[in-house]
């Protein structure tokens, strides 16, 4: 496959709403599910903000994005709110300075992408573009996504702790700056 990691411009943003819709839960099927999905709707504006703030990364395959990773922090949506939380019990729990942990991260893969190392390629990507604002990173993982669990976890994310049904993870950028 042929892909280039490299991070895109504002008039992108359309196109990345639309990888986003694709790719949540509530439109799939069970079967779909079973291949990995994203929770967190993310608007056409924080798309924006994002792009603007270097805090997403796309692969490309030619001129179609087929893939991104981003850090939702700077996203207003309520979506968010308990990684907000779980930021804050972990800054309470670990000492970990607030401002250095993005959260809202969201990995999300074209089907005929996976597989190819992109998960890993736009992990190094995008956190060489954040180093100087965060330390950290934090996502969350469904207990029904065991294909982003282990993508997680085989790409140097931490399980740091668990609600219910949903799994955090925490990725330290100095620690794993040559993974």
């Amino acid at each position: 496959m042929e892909y280039i990691v490299n991070y895109p411009k504002i008039e992108h943003s359309d196109e990345l709403v639309n990888l986003n819709r694709k790719f949540l839960i509530d439109n799939l099927s069970p079967e779909q599910r079973e291949k990995g999905f994203i929770r967190i709707e993310y608007s056409i504006d924080d798309f924006k903000t994002f792009v603007k703030n270097r805090e997403i990364v796309v692969a490309f395959n030619f001129d179609e994005i087929v893939a991104y990773y981003l850090i939702g922090r700077k996203s207003e949506t309520t979506e968010i709110d308990y990684q907000r939380e779980m930021t804050n019990k972990i800054v309470e729990k670990y000492r970990y300075s607030e401002e250095k942990i993005g959260y809202g991260c969201q990995v999300c893969i074209d089907q005929d992408f996976r597989h190819f190392g992109l998960f890993k390629k736009m992990l190094q990507a995008l956190t060489k573009s954040v180093k100087r604002k965060y330390d950290y990173l934090l996502c969350s993982i469904s207990d029904f996504n065991p294909a982003s669990l282990k993508a997680h976890q085989k790409n140097g994310w931490e399980y740091i702790d668990k609600t219910e049904t949903t799994n955090f993870y925490i990725y330290n950028i100095k620690k794993n700056k040559d993974l």
